[in-house]
């Protein structure tokens, strides 16, 4: 694979839409490919990853993924 942005999908569902299309947009811009990180809903006892009710292809980020690529702020410049 080249190169990759994770993608770390939180919240309820209004903000993981939001993330969603966001993540859209960074794959047009940047034509990096996408993977998402659902892991913060291990932890959320309030909220459910959400967005498989819209049967979306999304390809999820293993743990060795996220690990490597670390902790980084976006802003849409980068």
């Amino acid at each position: 694979m080249g190169n990759y942005r994770i993608v770390k999908i939180m919240g309820g569902l209004g903000n993981q839409m939001f993330i969603y299309a966001f993540s859209l947009a960074l794959k047009n811009k940047k034509k990096d490919h996408i993977l998402y990180d659902i892991s913060s809903f291990k932890l959320d006892k309030l909220r459910n990853y959400e967005l498989d009710l819209f049967n979306l292809k999304l390809e999820f980020a293993t743990q060795a993924q996220i690990k490597k690529v670390g902790l980084k702020k976006l802003s849409w410049a980068n």
